[in-house]
């Protein structure tokens, strides 16, 4: 049988130092805890600028329609989509229209997300869609909804 013996001459300051250790781990934890779990409030656009991604309400989806020049949009649909887990071509591409207009899926990958159609009237386009993941904005597009047509960024 092996039995290790340490002797401390000073038994206060190893505690002390412990203690101090354990705070200060327990604090970078909180930090890192609550840092990574927040998401932007806004997002940039070049066609547009600085833009909220808040989007609970009704309203406050309009609202980033009209950041982006849509105005008289009109919710035609709704339903629940799951962002993949691996990106292939097409959600690559998807994905690189979104960071067209400040936005990534990357972090979304194996989510859920509420996908809202609007119709709209005029424009190049005949719907905008919305992502919505936990009441912010994750990406969007617009679409004419005929096969073989590539989508476009919100901006248009």
């Amino acid at each position: 049988m092996l039995v290790l013996n340490f002797k401390l001459k000073n038994r206060g300051r190893a505690l002390w130092i412990a203690l101090i250790a354990a705070i200060i781990a327990a604090v970078v934890f909180v930090v890192v805890k609550n840092s990574s779990g927040k998401r932007a409030d806004t997002a940039t656009c070049d066609e547009i600028g600085e833009y909220s991604l808040s989007a609970e309400t009704d309203a406050e989806r309009l609202d980033i329609l009209r950041s982006f020049g849509i105005e008289n949009a009109e919710l035609a649909e709704s339903d629940e989509v799951t962002i993949p887990e691996d990106f292939n071509s097409v959600t690559e591409n998807y994905n690189e229209l979104q960071k067209q207009i400040g936005l990534d899926l990357t972090p979304y990958k194996g989510q859920k997300a509420e996908r809202l159609t609007y119709s709209l009237n005029g424009g190049s386009a005949s719907y905008a869609v919305l992502l919505i993941n936990n009441g912010k904005l994750i990406g969007g597009h617009l679409t004419n909804r005929v096969y073989g047509e590539d989508v476009m960024p919100l901006s248009g």
